[in-house]
């Protein structure tokens, strides 16, 4: 999980909706019609990066997920490579992360502590809009979603490839990354918001 700041900073721009009138250009024509995106679409969620995922009828405890998921390791920084439109719910658009020797040494030891070796699509991804399928097929919703941050300067490229941020009020100033802080442990099961938190692992300072 980023930071608590980072992570606010994150949920204004995830906040951030589509400008409905672009759609708008005769309301006598069924095809040129605002469409409304379902109540499926937009879900509110914490920004994160999936480690690893499991099904609950697994048998690994709390205990030992937090015994055995680095003791020692610290916060980090993990910098921000692009912002993408994906192909799927859970990667309808997201934020790609280097993926450095630290972020593949954690993922590593939850799978080995999980017993897990799957690979997680575009991994790894920092979503940042959930958005049906259908949305999708009638108004192209995750790319007006993209759009709309590129319309309102909210997302940049530097001139080394990487990509940098802001929040819609423009008062954090740019941000391109983010420290780790915290590992959480999650059931996610059924819709995005009814998601629960099981465990909150703190990285240490020391």
């Amino acid at each position: 999980m980023p930071s608590r700041s980072t992570a606010d900073e994150l949920k204004q721009i995830m906040s951030v909706r589509p400008n409905n009138n672009n759609n708008e250009r005769d309301d006598d024509d069924d095809d040129n019609k605002r469409h409304d995106p379902s109540p499926t679409s937009y879900p509110v969620f914490e920004p994160h990066i999936t480690l690893a995922s499991i099904h609950l009828e697994t048998p690994v405890s709390l205990s030992m997920i937090r015994r055995n998921v680095l003791p020692q390791q610290r916060p980090f920084l993990v910098e921000f490579g692009s912002v993408d439109v994906g192909d799927h719910y859970f990667r309808s658009v997201y934020i790609t992360v280097v993926l450095d020797e630290t972020l593949k040494k954690l993922r590593r030891a939850v799978q080995e502590t999980l017993d897990v070796y799957s690979n997680t699509p575009c991994y790894p991804h920092m979503s940042l809009v959930y958005i049906t399928d259908e949305d999708q097929e009638v108004g192209r919703e995750r790319e007006r979603y993209f759009d709309e941050l590129r319309g309102r300067k909210l997302i940049s490229y530097d001139d080394g490839g990487g990509v940098k941020l802001r929040t819609p009020d423009l008062k954090s100033g740019w941000f391109k990354g983010s420290m780790m802080t915290e590992i959480w442990v999650t059931r996610s099961v059924g819709p995005v918001e009814t998601w629960e938190v099981l465990d909150k692992i703190i990285l240490s300072q020391s």
